[in-house]
């Protein structure tokens, strides 16, 4: 399977369980917070971290899946589109 591939299998199943894995993120949180109760503020920052980046793939495909396509433009070099200005 090519890098390509994993990562087009990678969001789908990010937005097919985007629930399951917002209830983990707070599973997660609750358990952090009561081991770390003194860290709770950067725990809670960190939960919000991760569920804005969870809520950033669906909100992209509902424009039909043109914008921010680059997941079929990944580079080697970090960098992301087609063109060599990106």
């Amino acid at each position: 399977m090519d890098l390509r591939k994993l990562t087009h299998a990678a969001k789908s199943t990010l937005r097919k369980h985007s629930d399951k894995i917002d209830k983990g993120i707070d599973q997660a949180t609750n358990s952090a917070k009561s081991r770390f109760g003194q860290h709770s503020d950067r725990i809670d920052g960190l939960a919000q971290k991760a569920k804005g980046m969870l809520a950033d793939e669906p909100r992209d495909q509902q424009d039909g899946g043109q914008a921010n396509r680059d997941d079929d433009q990944d580079r080697p070099d970090g960098r992301h589109g087609g063109h060599e200005g990106s």
